[in-house]
Formats: C-alpha cells, structure tokens, sequence
C-alpha cells in the first residue's frame, strides 16, 4: 500500500520479480484508488488460492520487464497500461471479495456507485470544509443511509475515511520543501495543527518533521 514499508522476508531462490510505481497513477484514477483503498491490509495471492489471477498477472509483469527492457517508442505509456491492468485485475478480485463479505443484497452496482461517487467529491474536495451530509446529499442519499453504507464498503467512518485521505495529501505536500508543515497542514485541508500531528502520527508511525527528514535523506 503507498507509503508503507515493505519488506522481502526470504527471497525464492529463482529469484523474484519488484515493481514499485509511483502511487500518483492510483491517486490519478478515482474509481481505482476508491476500490484499491480496501487494499489496506495486507492481501496475499498465490497459486494455489488464485491459479487464474496469479497467472494473468504474473504475465502482466513480465510483460512490463519485456517493455521496460525494449527500445519501443512510447516506453513509459506502455508500461503504465501495463499497471492499469494489473491494478484493474487486483480491484476486480478486491471488490468481488468484498462483495462476498458484504452480502449481495447491499453490494450492488448501483449501490458501489454510490460510493464512487462520494469518494470522487470526497478526494476533490478535502481541503475545504466538508460534512458528511454534504456528501450524502451529492448522492442522493439521506445521512443515514449513506453513514451505514459507508462504513460498509470502506470498513470506516466518514470523518476518520476523510482525515486519511487529508493525511495522504499532506504526505504529499510534505516532499515540497518550500512549504512550512503549518502550511502542508491547512493547504491538506486540517484546521488545527495538533489535530494534524497527531493524525499524521497516528496514519504514518511518525510525526510530519520526521516524515520529511527522512524523505530528504531518502533522496541524498
């Protein structure tokens, strides 16, 4: 998931095949990044579990080291369909798996549109002062509703989805070095820097300062 850390505990010994891309082609794609948030714990795919999905996107990765090695023109938008695919393959399986979880009855199409819906306004505007019943009413749906499937789908509550994706969007600015934390702060949408400090904390396992010295030793 972006911005956790990763670890390779006991590397096959054929080897292995990384990718790592930068988590802006997720943020950029709305209906990827709504579905691909249930991906925020930890999911393993396997042979033996997932033989069809395992297949499809293992060819898709060897197909990305085939281009990424090639002298094709258009080179970098190649290899971004080729992620487009393997994260459409993953949300598919992701959101057919919560279906399952969920129950068919509240996991509809319509119902999942809903909530694509409300996680685009939700990401456009969570710098600004938004409520929950400000979003229930872009779609349609009364307060209640919405709160109960909501939660439903994200296995969170509005205020704590929306303080995460404030949190995201500081990391972000937290790389701009020209900008104070104060100011990476408000501009993510938080009106109190000890709210912020302590979310950040909360989300990320350190404080905003020690998120940027350790994003500028990164790039020494």
């Amino acid at each position: 998931w972006p911005r956790e850390l990763h670890e390779i505990r006991k590397a096959p010994k054929d080897g292995y095949l990384l990718m790592q891309f930068s988590s802006t082609l997720i943020e950029n794609s709305t209906d990827i990044s709504t579905a691909l948030r249930f991906l925020s714990k930890l999911h393993h795919l396997s042979k033996n579990k997932d033989p069809k999905l395992t297949k499809k996107i293992t060819e898709q990765f060897f197909e990305f080291k085939k281009v990424y090695n090639s002298s094709q023109h258009f080179i970098e938008t190649r290899g971004k369909i080729i992620i487009y695919n393997i994260l459409l393959l993953i949300g598919e399986y992701i959101l057919e798996e919560h279906r399952e979880l969920i129950g068919n009855d509240l996991f509809s199409d319509t119902t999942w549109e809903y909530i694509r819906t409300a996680c685009s306004y939700i990401a456009e505007h969570s710098s600004e002062d938004i409520s929950q019943s400000e979003v229930a009413s872009i779609t349609g749906l009364s307060p209640f509703y919405f709160s109960k499937i909501f939660k439903e789908y994200t296995k969170m509550t509005f205020p704590v989805y929306l303080a995460n994706i404030r949190v995201q969007n500081a990391i972000n600015l937290l790389t701009n070095e020209k900008l104070t934390i104060t100011e990476c702060a408000f501009m993510a949408g938080f009106q109190s820097t000890t709210t912020f400090n302590k979310l950040f904390r909360d989300t990320t396992g350190c404080t905003p300062r020690e998120y940027r010295k350790l994003h500028s030793n990164a790039k020494i």
